[in-house]
């Protein structure tokens, strides 16, 4: 059994985030680690707190999330996005949209 590392708080939002906009996505840990250029036990390892990427995996995770990496890096700005958000009505549907806009 893999044993989780004591994270900070802001450590584990971020770590958090990444598997958040994932799972949006509709992407396994091995999509994401395909898109991303990484490994997948690399991304298996960030998301169970095991490891913390470095600032140029992130980037890369992001481009491979198609968000900004500020919503990895600035949990506040991924809270205020779901806030407004009525998840009754197509959550998922509503992010993708949003994260498409991003792209634009």
């Amino acid at each position: 059994m893999e044993e989780q590392l004591l994270r900070d708080p802001y450590e584990m939002e971020i770590i958090e985030s990444i598997k958040m906009f994932r799972m949006i996505r509709g992407l396994t840990q091995q999509e994401l680690g395909l898109l991303s250029g990484l490994p997948t036990s690399t991304i298996g390892g960030i998301e169970s707190g095991a490891r913390f990427p470095k600032i140029l995996n992130l980037k890369k995770i992001a481009d491979a999330l198609e968000v900004d990496i500020a919503y990895l890096v600035s949990p506040n700005l991924a809270d205020q996005l779901f806030e407004k958000v009525d998840i009754s009505k197509g959550f998922i549907e509503y992010i993708n949209k949003f994260l498409n806009t991003l792209q634009k």
